[in-house]
């Protein structure tokens, strides 16, 4: 059966071989050959054979036979993915019979694991990896988003838009706790670091690791997942100098559309009507003045977004960066900036009131090879950040702008106006900033933007780290000692920020011939005080330094036995103190121990042991032992399966069981009593509200809380066929965590006390991640795709649930995250329906309001017929697909990214119309849909009837065009003239597209608890020029 799918394999190839068969016209003979390998003997397909300095091409057949015409003095170039090219002039041959062999860099590739590196063929955990100019070619401006959708495993969300704020949430493998943090632990060369802050073009690589083998080592900090991040180091040969700078065209990914005024102040009169609120109707005749807009500033008709929204947003971005060395020095120096524009029009001709955030980034990196067995690396890098946003509040000031009124205010009056309406009582010329006409005194969103200041935050950050290596070969052969120290610094604190408080007024019609002009100032009408003109204060404030210092020692080992037996071990001891401000300093301390064995390539086993300790519990639960183990068989190292398949280059299967843990639990000090003093004393006569001083118990201790613990299992399966040219890899992976820390739920009201965190919670994970991929070169084209499809669903298995708790509302058996909503079961069509069923509390009830189960049959709607529903808020699907390929001197390559599965709570943003009573706004295109006696079976219910809160709670699915890329690489002579290596243009496109049927009008990413109050995520267009000399 083998034989036959080998054979199959092969007509597959021969035919992709003809299809891509390539001539050039030559003069001279007919040259023929075979090319084999070491790995393939009988043949090596699919290698293309060009003659150089030409276009004339072909490709070797199945049986690894090729034929192509060229001349006595001409050169072959042959070359396929994974092997060294050669070339190979024909000197007045008709036969060329050659070998190709495994390229060094295939041989010796090698992946970055806790603590140090291993090649990839021995890997047995579960580790992707991700190499820098992958994340360079998405165009993201920040890692954290350029990984979205490239790695197996990773769920990336993304919050916001707003400059200075648009790095994604992390998740690896889902979620696994209800109560401490899912991120993952970031390491940034070794060093525990922020990953946003750091330039994508600083970065050589990025392993995440997934399963207990890989993340046991970091002990109490590893369950979660850990992500490291190696930067770029020199190497040796001569300076190469790379600069590149783009330029971005922002504007929002998803714009919400709102019915003008008219429209929206009609369908608010039927709310009214159907609520008999008779005396808020507007009349026929105002509403006509909306309608013809022949008074646009007493009945205004204005869409905030409109007004306020540019064209677009401007972002910019640079970096250069030199690379090179001796033997005895080698260096990589990086300086990056990167500066975020708003997507809002800045209107105030006194100062800049926009959203900006400027980043720049430095690194320098240097290795010195200070004698044959002693090398010594100096890294540096850090952030200098700066972000303005305006004075006023700014997610409330984005949610007022994307979700205003149309009649709330004409937003400015302009002098033309002012000339046919004089104010007497401020009698000063110029355009004028309106103020709200709904709720007098009230500002609006153009006022909160232009005229109340800016603030301006600062984040720098900066982290050094000497090492040395010392060779003990003297020892024993194969001995290494290593040493880190790492001394990082931060600072965060308000910069400064213009001060300014402008002046808005209203303009109200009395009667039909008289007018009223009212000033307000901070909404009090003032018509003596002169604004004071805008002023920068520079003082710093509420800020706080952060500082944190790593030193590590460790013993490494390896030795091969007869090139067979292949063998490494790893001690490690790591101290880490760190401290916020004038608290308490924290230590971490961590001692770490890795065996590792195989039997040349085929047989593979590892073991990892930490034993970690963290200061937030009592000194008696510190410290933790966390081991792990995982074995593996590449089976196509076997003489049979080399036999069977012998293009199959690798077959390997591993498993890995271990455990590992969690400290980031929101909790600290959970061991320590204390007393608080209260001020509120009942007794006797002594009213609680009476200043009565007293000292009571505050925390009750916790002397035996510890972090949770986290046991893994990982099942896994790699293929490759032609040296990796086609690839597929398999993940299963279980995950059981328990000691999660919660409060009690199930406790008596008359303990008095709230209860500290116990470790009593527990969950379990369990899901699949799926990674195809081929690459290919044909003549001068090359190819590649690779995708990935993951699934992660998790349970509740212990949560505290009250005994009498029903089971449907029962947080245990369900997914974390998972909403609970009362069942709709259609509309009431009649009042006679509405008579014979039950009824909500505090609700009026008309026809075409949504009909309530009564799931507990007691005769009441409410809370507690509130039933799972629909899937939980983070999703258990998740996707991504990227593909690329290279003509001549041109490259394109794209990225489509998604998930589903997961639910998001859009809350009364799903309404037809929310917020009716003040700023009312009507979705466009969802009128249609509202119940009428017409139209029965609409999604929405009836004008002033409440939607059922089933749904505010929608399918969040999505697939989105992360990226797209379009590059030209510029070679000859004119590259020369000018002192260029190699200088590239391209243009790329981020965000161009979202896929999401059940949301409109916001993001899908958008989180429940912020995604209104959002700035929208941007849609760019990059382009940009990268140089080398």
């Amino acid at each position: 059966m083998m034989r036959k799918n080998y054979q199959l394999v092969r007509f597959c190839i021969t035919l992709v071989a003809v299809m891509a068969f390539v001539t050039g016209y030559a003069q001279g003979q007919t040259i023929r050959g075979r090319v084999i390998s070491e790995d393939v003997p009988e043949g090596l397909p699919g290698v293309t054979v060009l003659v150089k300095g030409t276009s004339n091409g072909t490709a070797t057949d199945i049986d690894g036979n090729f034929q192509i015409e060229a001349s006595p003095t001409d050169v072959l170039i042959f070359s396929f993915i994974g092997y060294e090219s050669q070339e190979i002039p024909v000197n007045n041959r008709s036969v060329i019979d050659i070998s190709l062999a495994f390229a060094e860099t295939s041989l010796d590739e090698v992946v970055v694991v806790g603590y140090g590196a291993q090649k990839k063929e021995s890997v047995v955990g579960a580790i992707s990896q991700v190499q820098g100019e992958d994340l360079v070619r998405t165009g993201q401006q920040n890692i954290s988003n350029a990984l979205t959708g490239q790695v197996p495993g990773v769920v990336t969300v993304q919050q916001s838009g707003m400059p200075g704020s648009t790095d994604a949430k992390i998740y690896i493998r889902g979620v696994s706790s209800f109560s401490g943090d899912n991120q993952p632990l970031v390491l940034v060369d070794g060093v525990e670091r922020s990953l946003n802050n750091i330039d994508p073009s600083e970065v050589a690589s990025i392993s995440v690791l997934k399963d207990a083998s890989a993340t046991a080592v970091y002990g109490v900090k590893g369950a979660n997942g850990v992500i490291l991040v190696t930067t770029k180091r020199g190497q040796e040969g001569r300076m190469e100098i790379t600069a590149s700078a783009e330029v971005s065209l922002s504007s929002p990914s998803i714009k919400r559309t709102i019915e003008n005024s008219y429209n929206t102040l009609d369908a608010r009169n039927t709310v009214y009507r159907n609520r008999q609120e008779w005396g808020r109707i507007i009349n026929d005749e105002t509403l006509e003045h909306y309608r013809t807009q022949d008074m646009p500033y007493v009945y205004p008709d204005s869409d905030p977004l409109d007004l306020m929204l540019s064209d677009f947003g401007v972002d910019k971005k640079f970096n250069v960066s030199a690379r090179g060395g001796t033997k005895t020095v080698k260096y990589f120096v990086s300086l990056g900036g990167l500066s975020q524009g708003g997507l809002f029009k800045d209107s105030q001709p006194l100062y800049d009131p926009g959203y900006q955030n400027e980043r720049y980034n430095f690194r320098m990196n240097l290795d010195f090879d200070i004698t044959k067995t002693t090398k010594v690396s100096i890294s540096s890098g850090g952030v200098l950040q700066t972000t303005d946003v305006p004075g006023s509040t700014y997610n409330y000031l984005v949610n007022f702008i994307l979700y205003d009124a149309p009649y709330n205010t004409p937003f400015l009056y302009p002098d033309s106006f002012l000339q046919q309406y004089p104010d007497d009582k401020w009698p000063y010329p110029g355009d004028r900033m309106a103020g709200s006409l709904i709720i007098p005194g009230e500002t609006t969103p153009y006022y909160l933007y232009n005229a109340s200041g800016t603030f301006r935050n600062s984040n720098n950050r900066v982290g050094t780290d000497f090492g040395i290596k010392q060779d003990l070969g003297f020892i024993t052969e194969g001995l290494t000692m290593e040493a880190l120290l790492s001394y990082n610094f931060e600072t965060f604190y308000n910069a400064g920020n213009v001060n300014y408080q402008g002046d808005y007024f209203q303009f109200n019609m009395i009667g039909e011939d008289d007018y009223e002009w009212t000033r307000y100032i901070n909404k009090t009408v003032d018509n003596e005080t002169i604004i004071t003109p805008p002023y920068y204060d520079g003082t710093r404030r509420n800020g706080s330094p952060r500082k944190s210092l790593v030193y590590n020692a460790r013993l490494g080992y390896t030795k091969s036995i007869d090139n067979s037996h292949n063998i490494s071990g790893l001690a490690l001891f790591q101290r880490r103190e760190s401290q916020n401000g004038a608290s308490f300093p924290h230590y971490e301390e961590n001692w770490v121990g890795r065996a590792t064995y195989d039997f040349k390539g085929k047989y593979l086993a590892e073991f990892n042991v930490g034993y970690t300790g963290s200061e937030q519990f009592a000194p008696s639960n510190r410290f933790g032992l966390f081991p792990a183990f995982a074995v593996g068989w590449n089976a196509a190292k076997e003489t049979f399966m080399k036999q069977a398949i012998p293009s199959m280059n690798k077959l390997k299967f591993r498993y890995s069981y271990g455990e590992t843990g969690n400290d980031n639990t929101g909790s600290n000090w959970l061991y320590i009593s204390e007393y608080t003093n209260s001020k509120n004393y009942e007794t006797g006569d002594i009213s609680s509200s009476e200043d009565v001083r007293t000292i009571k118990e505050g925390n009750v201790p916790n002397l035996v809380a510890r972090w949770e613990r986290s046991v893994k299992k990982n099942l896994g399966l790699e293929i490759g066929f032609l040296n990796d040219t086609y690839t597929l890899s398999v993940d299963l992976f279980d995950e059981q965590r328990d000691g999660i820390l919660m409060e009690r739920r199930a406790i008596a009201d008359w303990f008095g006390q709230n209860t500290q965190p116990q470790n009593i919670g527990g969950t379990k994970v369990h899901g699949f991640e799926i990674e195809a991929g081929f690459n290919k070169q044909v003549n001068t084209i090359y190819y590649w795709a690779k995708g990935n499809f993951n699934f992660n669903e998790n349970r509740v298995v212990a949560r505290d649930d009250p005994k009498l708790t029903p089971d449907y509302q029962k947080l245990e058996g369900k997914p974390i995250g998972q909403p609970n909503n009362i069942y709709n079961v259609g509309y009431y069509q009649n009042m006679d329906e509405m008579l014979n069923y039950s009824l909500g509390n505090n609700n009026l009830q008309v026809p075409g309001t949504d009909k309530l189960y009564d799931f507990n049959g007691d005769g009441l709607i409410n809370g507690n017929d509130a039933v799972p529903m629909g899937f939980p808020t983070r999703p258990l699907y998740t996707f991504g697909l990227s593909s690329g390929m290279s003509v001549s001197n041109f490259d394109f390559s794209f990225l489509i990214q998604g998930s589903t599965g997961v639910t998001r709570n859009l809350g009364n943003f799903n309404d037809p119309m929310r917020d009716l009573d003040k700023q009312a706004i009507l979705f466009q295109g969802r009128a249609d849909g509202v119940w009428t006696p017409d139209n029965r079976q609409g999604p929405y219910a009836a004008w002033g009837a409440w939607n059922a809160q089933q749904k505010n709670r929608v399918d969040a699915s999505y697939a989105r065009l992360k990226s797209i890329s379009l590059g030209y690489n510029f070679e000859g002579e004119i590259l020369a003239r000018i002192g260029l290596s190699s200088a590239r243009i391209y243009l790329q496109g981020i965000n161009l597209l979202t896929y999401a049927p059940h949301i409109s009008d916001r993001d899908p990413e958008a989180e429940p608890s912020t995604g209104n109050n959002n700035y929208p995520v941007s849609k760019r267009f990059n382009l940009g020029l990268k140089v080398s000399f």
